[in-house]
């Protein structure tokens, strides 16, 4: 089939002089040549992909690739290679930008090496995660995969990142023989490999540790006194893989570590947080993962944590906000609870580009539901100053005594804002109704009395349910609401109480709260839950703030 502008030609023929004729031919075939040209280039120069500088280009391919390396589809982490290929300059750009290469994939032995040797001098980020069971089968049918990840690991000054995802390796040989060769340990298959414990990863910025329940752990010794060998890891997550014996020697200093998860036993996390001090700690998230633990226990945990971040905290002593949160547990056993304390943020982690280490923060979970919330709420009370602290959201938290959360929270005398969201609130409401303070003064004892939360300014009520589950009629629980912020003392007026996306509200009951409580309490109702979004100051906070 001939082009339009070809039929053209000929058809011109016959009206145009010969000499004419041919020298539109000409024309139109040097024309067709560089068409030709271009196709055999592979790359179309009237595109506007094809005027890209190089640093754009690869810039591009850098985000796709980095983007991807949680997804363990071999086709999906491989995309970016393919889009590399739609042309020669496009995949000289690639092959020649060595941090595209740096993202190492579990693939095919020469692939890997290729990576590995396109990278040249590159920093390494790499991941070996056992966690999906395919993904599992796959690769222990390969065993000369397995086998170059050994050959890869020899290399540890490279590695900027390192994750050991190993939840079923006792299920498969070749995994056990990679691990094996890979740690260079016959008999402690799960260890972290000595050569990274020993200063040999200088780059090493991501360490993640991640093992199967039961194996062998490296001594204390050797596990504690290789972190300071690691002086410029940022992050550390370790889930069951800390020593279960103490460590005999003064704690350790990870002077450059700003964010760190962990999960284990509430004595080996004692003794983890004993065994260490993080100055420069912005982000901490512990997980106490036992069942039987005392109160005790609880307190020494906690205090431990504290002592390892105290250095950090000194840089921003001021509590923004407290997080109460309930999950429910995997094994269906009840609630457990999390404690989550924000501070108000430096100049340094404001400066940060991770999100998650802007704003510094201590988070406490407990993965089953404890013998005693009274214990807990004591050494947290306890273990961090909350005194300075303006916020407190309280959710999924049915399970948690009213007398309990006034007793530890209610003295705080800077508290300037109250959430509760999936929370029954009348008994709280109807317990802070009998605050001393709002009752008939008697005397000059009770003139000065302060109330419940004496700065308390704002109450939030997100997704409660107004009958709660219907065991309580709604009438009383807004009579309950009213009967607690109406008869406040003078200077300590709450100046707004906000209902959002609560259930069983109607229209009506607006009227009817509105005329319980004073008019200068501000009632709003939002059925949609279009709050601007609020930072832990209460301010609001832009799309770009948090991009």
């Amino acid at each position: 089939m001939l082009s339009s502008s070809t039929r053209l030609i000929l058809d011109l023929e016959k009206h145009v002089k010969p000499e004419v004729y041919l020298d539109l031919l000409r024309k139109h075939g040097a024309e067709l040549e560089a068409d030709l040209q271009v196709i055999r280039s592979s790359q179309n120069a009237y595109s506007l992909s094809s005027r890209l500088p190089n640093e754009v280009l690869e810039k591009i391919f850098l985000e796709h690739a980095t983007n991807v390396y949680w997804d363990w589809e071999e086709d999906t982490k491989l995309r970016w290679f393919r889009v590399a290929q739609v042309c020669r300059r496009w995949r000289e750009v690639a092959v020649s930008s060595a941090p595209l290469w740096s993202t190492i994939i579990l693939s095919h032995p020469e692939f890997m090496k290729l990576m590995v040797a396109r990278s040249k001098r590159m920093p390494l980020d790499f991941t070996l995660n056992t966690e999906d069971l395919k993904y599992i089968r796959r690769e222990s049918k390969h065993r000369e995969r397995l086998h170059s990840v050994a050959e890869l690991l020899s290399q540890p000054a490279r590695f900027r990142s390192l994750a050991f995802r190993i939840q079923k390796g006792g299920r498969y040989v070749a995994l056990r023989e990679l691990l094996r060769d890979a740690l260079a340990s016959n008999s402690r298959v799960d260890s972290i490999p000595p050569n990274f414990l020993t200063g040999g990863a200088p780059a090493l910025r991501l360490l993640e540790l991640e093992r199967v329940a039961g194996k062998t752990l490296p001594t204390a010794a050797e596990f504690y006194t290789s972190f300071s060998t690691l002086n410029a890891l940022q992050k550390l997550d370790i889930v069951n893989w800390l020593p279960v014996e103490p460590f005999q020697s003064s704690p350790i200093e990870i002077s450059s570590l700003k964010s760190i998860e962990v999960e284990d036993n509430i004595a080996e996390l004692t003794q983890f947080f004993c065994a260490i001090r993080v100055p420069s700690i912005i982000r901490t998230n512990v997980k106490i993962g036992d069942r039987d633990h005392q109160g005790p226990d609880v307190d020494r945990c906690i205090q431990a944590v504290r002592r390892a971040v105290d250095d950090a905290i000194k840089e921003y002593p001021e509590v923004l906000k407290i997080d109460i949160r309930n999950f429910d547990d995997e094994e269906d056993t009840g609630l457990h609870p999390s404690f989550q304390i924000w501070h108000r943020p430096g100049p340094q982690s404001s400066q940060e580009t991770d999100i998650f280490l802007r704003i510094p923060t201590v988070h406490l979970e407990f993965k089953h539901h404890p013998a005693s919330l009274h214990g807990i709420f004591a050494s947290i009370v306890k273990g961090f100053d909350l005194t300075t602290a303006k916020g407190l959201d309280i959710a999924l938290c049915r399970d948690v005594p009213s007398d309990l959360l006034l007793e530890v929270f209610a003295p705080l005398p800077k508290l300037e804002r109250l959430t509760i969201s999936y929370t029954p609130v009348c008994a709280l409401f109807a317990r802070m109704a009998t605050d001393p303070a709002l009752q008939p003064a008697q005397g000059d004892d009770m003139s000065d009395l302060k109330p419940y939360f004496p700065s308390l300014s704002s109450i939030t009520l997100s997704s409660v349910d107004l009958e709660e589950d219907g065991t309580v009629e709604k009438e009383v629980v807004l009579r309950a609401i009213a009967d607690a912020l109406k008869g406040r003392p003078e200077g300590y007026s709450i100046e707004e109480l906000r209902f959002e996306l609560c259930l069983n509200d109607v229209e009506e009951d607006h009227e009817i709260l509105r005329a319980m409580l004073p008019p200068s309490i501000d009632v709003i109702w939002d059925a949609f839950g279009q709050s601007d979004e609020m930072d832990p100051e209460g301010e609001e906070v832009s799309d770009s703030e948090l991009a």
